[in-house]
Order: C-alpha cells, then sequence, then structure tokens
C-alpha cells in the first residue's frame, strides 16, 4: 500500500532532516539485504513509504476538521465558551494586587509556601488544558482518545471541586507530593465512592435540591461507568473503538490515523456536562461557601462572571431546546 498526498493546502508534518536521510539509506540497506533471498523486486518496501504514510496520516487533519464542524459545530462552540471561562477563572483565581476568592481562613501560616490560589490556578489551567486537548482529538477524528482523555478530566473536576471547597482537602491534597504520597492520599480521600460522598455534601451545601443531586450522581456514575472501559482497554472498547462511525448512515470507517465519527456526538455532550457542572459548582461555593464579592475594579473577575453565565445559559438553550425559555442574569 501506497499513500499519497495531493494538494498544498494540507498541513505537512515537519521531518527530521537526519531523521529522513537515516530512513532512506535503512530502507535501501534492507532492501538490499532481502534482494539476496528474494530476486523480485517488486515486493521491495519504497525508500520514501515511511515519510509518504506520515504525510498522509497529516493529510487527514483538515478533512477531519471540515467534517466534524459541519456536523457538531453547535456542540463544539458550547465547549469553546467553556473552555474560555476556565481559562479567565484560572487566571482570576491567582491574582497579587486582588484578594483571592477563599475563605480567610485557609490563608494561615500551616499551609507553607503552596498558597491556596496558586493551587487552584495551576489545577484549573490543568482542566482547561484536557478541555482544549479534547476538543482537538475531536477534530483530529481521534474520539476513542478523547474519551479516554474526558474520563481523566472528569476526575480531574472532581477532584478540584472538593480540593476548592474544604481547607481540609487541600492540606490533604497538598501533601501528596510524590508519587507514593500522592498515591496513598488517592486511595484515602479520592476514590470514585469517596469523591461521590463529598461532592454530594458540597451539592447540598450550596442548595441544590435532593432531586438534582441525585441526578448528578447518577450522570457521574454512568460517566466513570463508560468512560473507563476506555482507559482499561476493555475488549469491547477496543474493537468498537478502532472504528469511526459515519455521520449519514451505519457504516463504520477504520479510524486508523483518525478519522471524523458520529460517536463524537456523545463525547461532546459529556464534555459539555461537566463544564455546566463545574460551572454550576464553583459558582455554588463562590457565593454560598466563600460568599466571596470582587472588588468592582477587578476587570478579569468582571469578565469571569458573565462569561460563566452565557455559558451556563447557551449550555440550557442548546441541551433542552424545547423547554428553555432564557435565564436570568446573574451578574456574581
Amino acid at each position: 500500500m501506497t499513500f499519497e498526498v495531493r494538494g498544498r493546502s494540507v498541513i505537512q508534518p515537519k521531518i527530521d532532516k537526519n531523521a529522513r536521510q537515516f530512513i532512506a539509506e535503512f530502507i535501501r540497506n534492507f532492501n538490499q539485504n532481502i534482494l539476496k533471498f528474494d530476486p523480485n523486486k517488486k515486493m521491495l518496501i519504497n525508500d520514501k513509504e515511511i515519510i509518504n504514510t506520515i504525510k498522509y496520516i497529516y493529510s487527514m487533519i483538515k478533512e477531519n476538521y471540515r467534517i466534524v464542524h459541519k456536523n457538531l459545530n453547535e456542540d463544539l462552540t458550547l465547549s469553546l465558551v467553556g473552555l474560555t471561562y476556565t481559562t479567565y477563572f484560572s487566571l482570576a483565581v491567582n491574582q497579587d494586587d486582588h484578594s483571592n476568592p477563599m475563605s480567610k481562613d485557609f490563608n494561615d501560616e500551616n499551609l507553607g509556601t503552596l498558597k491556596p490560589n496558586e493551587l487552584y490556578e495551576n489545577m484549573i489551567g490543568i482542566i482547561s488544558n484536557h478541555i482544549l486537548s479534547i476538543i482537538k482529538l475531536i477534530e483530529g477524528g481521534l474520539d476513542t482518545s478523547a474519551r479516554a482523555l474526558l474520563r481523566v478530566l472528569a476526575e480531574t473536576i472532581y477532584i478540584f471541586i472538593i480540593v476548592f471547597s474544604s481547607k481540609k482537602h487541600f492540606l490533604s491534597y497538598c501533601n501528596g507530593m510524590n508519587d507514593e504520597d500522592a498515591r496513598l492520599i488517592w486511595y484515602k480521600f479520592f476514590t470514585p465512592k469517596k469523591t461521590e460522598v463529598e461532592l454530594r455534601k458540597i451539592e447540598s451545601r450550596i442548595g441544590l435540591p435532593d432531586k438534582i443531586i441525585s441526578e448528578i450522581n447518577s450522570m457521574r456514575t454512568s460517566i466513570y461507568k463508560e468512560f473507563s472501559s476506555v482507559v482499561h482497554s476493555s475488549a469491547y472498547t477496543s474493537i468498537i473503538g478502532s472504528y469511526a462511525f459515519d455521520f449519514h448512515d451505519d457504516k463504520l470507517h477504520i479510524g486508523i490515523g483518525g478519522k471524523a465519527s458520529k460517536a463524537s456526538k456523545n463525547t461532546l455532550a459529556t464534555l459539555n456536562w461537566l463544564l455546566f457542572y463545574f460551572a454550576l459548582m464553583t459558582k455554588g461555593i463562590l457565593n454560598q461557601i466563600f460568599e466571596f464579592k470582587p472588588r468592582s475594579d477587578n476587570q478579569m473577575w468582571r469578565a469571569v462572571f458573565p462569561i460563566r453565565e452565557c455559558f451556563i445559559g447557551m449550555y440550557l438553550k442548546i441541551t433542552y431546546k424545547d423547554e428553555y425559555v432564557g435565564n436570568t442574569l446573574n451578574v456574581t
């Protein structure tokens, strides 16, 4: 099989010059040795085969991007608005010239050199980069890889909400400064069952109704169940995950190298639910637990709140099209 790339409008990989020379020399030497045992030159690999294959894989990026945005543009746009919120929120929580949003008792001398607002900036930054990576993977036709990272994102968001709202858990989390300590702390505080218990407590503290808390817990359980199978490479997810689902019929396409897939609709729906949950919970923690009110001259926080409310409103409108009647503007 030989892959050829036509046109100049595709993304071209930068192949290292020395690597290119090594590949060409290696294939030529390999072919010379093969000819000693098999004189059929038609069966020899072309010395450009590796480079052409790499270029072909890259050539698919633009086409996958086009197909995904044609079919899933609304979902992707919602994800990008959610990403904008997490990005601004990350920058807002750690400002030298403004008070941070945590309760004052977070900032006592027992915390050492690591300040809560610095850790929170780092954690939300990681969340933002995971979100962007998932979007990029979907645009590149790599839905199964996006689903694996989505499972990582879910756990990161859950842990952040617990650590963000609780000084006790913040202190415990900060003790995980090496692999062994981090593993022990995870088993002690952040296994799925323990995370569920803590999140339900926080959801109750910020005033969510019991029915909503129960629905949120069902969604969390579903996410753990569905996306953990991808991370742990079960047999059926390995088989199904190697294919891409056609947007217009029931055909399956080989997904090697990336192929836009209808399955990304569900992946984006889960991503956007996690972003909605993150926005809802951080809003509740700031308002109900920390009773945080930033100074009126803080431009960063003045951007965070409307972006957050815009995302929440967009999520409700897109997800509940038939029931949405508009959300009440909330400036905090």
